[in-house]
């Protein structure tokens, strides 16, 4: 007796790992895409929208899948300068004594020799408050992004199963 369609299944189940993880990727990054647009829309400076951006990847410790969307930058420094993502952050939680109260801090306010006892001003020049421009962009979107997340993969897991037939 001879069994037909046994090798293009084996094959099917060997790649079926792999797919799926493409699959979740493209899910993760399309699902997150309302923040990207929600927080640049909310950038108060012009030159911050290009740090708005979207990235799904693997976990090199853990191997678990993830999506960011944020405010990102490549970390590069000119020396002397300071970076645009630490301006916006500075200008979205604050420094020194106009600090979100809200917000958990990793290290204490430094500068206390310093003769800038407020903090950083915005780019204006005006001594603002913190501004958190990026918590309001974002609230209330969780659901949005799960809904999101779901639909991806039902449509791209039904594409894969069309791919095979």
């Amino acid at each position: 007796m001879r069994i037909e369609g046994t090798k293009e299944a084996c094959a099917f189940l060997e790649a079926y790992p792999t797919e799926c993880k493409k699959i979740i990727l493209k899910a993760l990054r399309e699902s997150v895409k309302p923040i990207s647009k929600r927080v640049r829309s909310a950038v108060p400076v012009d030159r911050w929208k290009k740090l708005v951006r979207v990235k799904a990847k693997e976990s090199r410790l853990t191997g678990r899948l993830y999506a960011v969307a944020g405010m990102l930058d490549n970390m590069q420094l000119e020396q002397g300068k300071v970076r645009e993502w630490t301006k916006a952050y500075w200008m979205n939680y604050g420094t020194l004594k106009r600090r979100d109260p809200g917000h958990k801090f990793d290290s204490a306010p430094r500068g206390k020799k310093s003769r800038n006892k407020e903090g950083q001003p915005s780019p204006d020049g005006k001594a603002v408050q913190h501004r958190n421009f990026y918590d309001k962009a974002v609230d209330g979107l969780d659901t949005d992004i799960t809904n999101r997340f779901l639909k991806s993969i039902e449509k791209q897991h039904e594409h894969l199963l069309n791919k095979i037939r």
